[in-house]
This record gives C-alpha cells, structure tokens and sequence, in this order.
C-alpha cells in the first residue's frame, strides 16, 4: 500500500491539533499496513486501504475505497474522515 501524501497530510495535522511535534510520532510499514507509533504509547495505530473497482450497469468502471483499521483489520470504514475520527480516539486514550 502507498502512503498517499493527503493521507500523510491529514494525519499530521491531526497531530498538529494535538500539539504533539513530529519528533513524538513516526511512520512505519508492515505487511501492508500503515503503522504509526507515538513515543509514550504501548500500541499502535494501523490502517490498510483497498481500492476494488467494478462495472457497473453502463459498463463503466467505479471504485471503492475501504479502508480496515486494526492489525487484524476488524474495523471496516468507507472514508477518511472516519478513518481520522478513529485515529483521534487512539491518540485520546
């Protein structure tokens, strides 16, 4: 999975509202998850993102992003926004 620079983006403003520097967190890949760990924290935050296209009636093509959280990837979202809800939740906690 590629870390796509919106995503990167988005999350470091998250960290920015949090006012938590970028010398408190980083980023790190692993089996096709996205990891990130916050000094301080015993777990980590992960997401994966599947993008599945079909045809649809016309026969055009439409894709769905999905994106699972978790290192089992037991969550189920269906945007990004739900995806930094979640992440807030983590850094809360």
């Amino acid at each position: 999975m590629k870390f796509l620079v919106k995503e990167h983006k988005s999350i470091v403003n998250v960290f920015d509202e949090f006012n938590i520097p970028s010398t408190e967190y980083s980023f790190r890949k692993k089996g096709g998850q996205l990891f990130i760990d916050v000094n301080g924290k015993d777990d980590s935050f992960c997401f994966y993102r599947k993008k599945e296209s079909s045809l649809n009636e016309q026969l055009q093509f439409e894709d769905k992003l999905t994106y699972y959280l978790g290192l089992k990837k037991d969550i189920e979202v269906d945007n990004w926004e739900e995806v930094l809800s979640h992440l807030k939740t983590w850094i809360k906690a």
